[in-house]
């Protein structure tokens, strides 16, 4: 077996830079300006690399000649990271999302994550809303397709417009369309009752809505409440998730 050693080749006539040794050993690839080991310029997809045995690990990754871990990618992913052993750690699956650590499950790979703000409105079942509001607070957490959400509402004036159940409105994503999700809110703080006793305030978070009805157990059972059970200082904080598909 020969080898062959290139001391300096250095190409810069070429339109598209040719191929370019520098004197320190540096390879260019389309480019006569190499700065690192190797530069590669070139439209469309400038670098392949194809395993013919169709190994999923492609790129090995080493630390002073210690291999520390794999890029890759495989017929059910776009896109892998192995560990120095080869294990999988991190998968894109070809479908979309991400899964972690070996689990090539397509529905359990996180597929969404997103925050942001809503704001929170009081309105009634069948019409109506608050007149006026000292504040509204929302925000979101969405992870696939569970939303948390934290929020704070208080009114300075209910109005007389409000008919029916009350409900907070304005939540950022419709809820899941199955009466068999139940859901469990929790509040930290209300204020403004009047006439009624709460032995606890929750959500009703029905069906296909982003509209919530307000309900509070009673002693006995749960009951939601109407324009009458509030004053004008009327708020309520909570923190709960829900379910959107």
């Amino acid at each position: 077996m020969s080898t062959i050693k290139v001391n300096k080749i250095e190409n810069t006539a070429t339109a598209d830079g040719g191929i370019n040794v520098n004197s320190s050993g540096n390879v260019g690839i389309g480019t006569s300006t190499v700065s690192t080991r190797l530069d590669v310029e070139g439209n469309g997809v400038p670098v392949e690399i194809n395993s013919a045995n169709s190994n999923s690990n492609k790129v090995q990754l080493s630390d002073a000649g210690t291999v520390r871990g794999y890029f890759g990618a495989s017929s059910t992913a776009s896109f892998l990271v192995s560990g120095n052993g080869g294990s999988e750690q991190i998968r894109v699956q070809s479908t979309g999302g991400i899964s972690f650590n070996g689990d090539t499950a397509a529905a359990n790979a996180l597929s969404d994550y997103e925050e942001g703000t809503f704001t929170p409105t009081l309105v009634g079942s069948t019409g109506g809303s608050a007149t006026s509001y000292s504040r509204q607070k929302g925000g979101y957490v969405k992870i696939g397709n569970v939303v948390h959400v934290y929020g704070y509402l208080k009114i300075s004036n209910k109005g007389s417009s409000i008919s029916g159940a009350l409900k907070v409105g304005g939540f950022p994503f419709t809820s899941k369309n199955d009466t068999d999700y139940f859901h469990a809110p929790a509040f930290g703080w209300y204020t403004g009752l009047t006439g009624v006793t709460a032995y606890g305030l929750g959500f009703d978070a029905a069906p296909n809505s982003t509209v919530f009805t307000l309900a509070r157990g009673n002693g006995t059972g749960v009951s939601s409440l109407t324009l009458g059970d509030i004053t004008n200082l009327f708020g309520v904080e909570w923190a709960f998730t829900y379910r959107t598909e």
